[in-house]
């Protein structure tokens, strides 16, 4: 019995997909698909198109399901080193989905940008920034009014490139429209502050721009550096401040 346990019969203790099964009497133990010195050996175009299908989502990642998502279906993969599949998922996760960042206030995230008890920016981590096709950023309109420099803050580091979104194809900023929030008024006095905040107009490089308005319509607005057309129910100044704050490259 101690030969036949020697011989590659001992239990696979790293996956969870493990077991056992009949084969002329003796036990075989059944491969799991997923680990790194069982996976068939295919060219990396061919694990490039599988890993992309794998980690194909109609919707988007929010930062606020991230660990949970991370935990689930991406750490088993950034342990296979040695077959470049780590590398290889961070790719396919990133540049085949919208990453949704959303100022948060937490305390269970370790990647988070965060000054006492203001809000969290949840966001991909160095290693995978490059990888980053479509990003939005979702203000936060119910915060506290300290809370506008932490946001303009992270804004002014990814207009200038400090944060790793280079290759960005779409990045699209989301501001819900309300008349009032429970701290002070609404979009219009949030913008303000924000807008005063940074003092500038912040250039973005990307492809695409775009601003979408209400969580309600959710209507979508191209920004473009000549026009800026919006449909929805905005006042005069609104637009200007959201003129003067974001443009493209």
């Amino acid at each position: 019995m101690e030969q036949k346990r020697k011989a590659g019969t001992e239990p696979n203790t790293e996956m969870t997909m493990q077991g056992n099964i009949k084969d002329g009497g003796q036990k075989r133990q059944r491969r799991a698909p997923n680990s790194p010195d069982k996976c068939p050996r295919l060219p990396p175009e061919i694990w490039k198109r599988i890993l992309e299908y794998y980690f194909n989502f109609p919707k988007e990642i929010h930062s606020k399901r991230w660990p949970w998502f991370k935990s689930m279906r991406v750490d088993k993969l950034l342990h296979h080193d040695t077959m470049f599949l780590g590398s290889m998922a961070l790719e396919a996760v990133y540049s085949n989905t919208t990453i949704v960042v959303e100022p948060i206030r937490n305390t269970y995230a370790v990647s988070i940008l965060r000054t006492g008890n203001q809000l969290g920016i949840v966001y991909p981590s160095a290693a995978a920034r490059h990888w980053v096709r479509r990003l939005e950023f979702r203000f936060n309109i119910e915060s506290k009014l300290q809370d506008e420099k932490n946001q303009g803050d992270w804004l002014s580091k990814l207009a200038s490139g400090a944060l790793g979104f280079q290759k960005l194809k779409l990045l699209r900023f989301d501001i819900e429209q309300r008349s009032r929030s429970y701290q002070r008024g609404g979009t219009l006095d949030f913008l303000r502050d924000i807008h005063s905040y940074l003092g500038r107009q912040l250039q973005f490089k990307t492809a695409v721009l775009e601003i979408t308005v209400g969580h309600k319509c959710r209507s979508t607005h191209v920004h473009s550096p000549k026009a800026f057309n919006l449909c929805c129910d905005l006042h005069t100044e609104e637009i200007e401040l959201i003129s003067d704050m974001i443009g493209r490259q």
